[in-house]
């Protein structure tokens, strides 16, 4: 049996929420040094068990097998890490409605906003038309 692969190596890496956490445990997953007396882990790693801050083992994050320090019960969910943000995605036709309304106020051509977009000026009438965005009667452009 192996013992003490522990020393040598950085304590953080046992103390629950640091970056060395997935290769403190499956060191600990093949040593068997650590002493059974210790009656409540609070925050550690020991025998390849990650514990909470309240003392409670701590499932491996399905997606990294790091101790899940945002496993509150339940389900057992990816850690903060893993996790994917919940972050809005812009609406792209509000985006463009309001680009396009901006730039026929500023008195642009639907040429002059299709090549700030990226658009032909024949697909820029298309939307302004969509949109219900209208050039005041001083501003129609004349055919070139």
């Amino acid at each position: 049996m192996t013992t003490e692969l522990c020393r040598g190596r950085p304590s953080e890496w046992w103390w629950t929420g640091d970056d060395g956490n997935r290769l403190a445990t499956m060191i600990c997953r093949r040593c068997t040094s650590c002493p059974d007396d210790d009656p409540s882990p609070h925050g550690v790693i020991r025998r390849g068990v990650a514990y909470s801050n309240a003392g409670r083992p701590l499932p491996p994050c399905p997606s990294c097998d790091a101790p899940n320090t945002s496993y509150r019960g339940g389900a057992v969910r990816p850690c903060d890490r893993c996790a994917v943000p919940n972050v809005p995605i812009p609406d792209l036709a509000g985006s463009r409605e309001a680009q396009i309304a901006g730039s026929v106020a500023r008195g642009l051509t639907d040429r002059q906003i299709g090549a700030q977009l990226g658009l032909e000026a024949e697909t820029v009438r298309k939307l302004r038309r969509t949109y219900g965005i209208r050039r005041r009667p001083a501003q129609v452009a004349m055919p070139s």
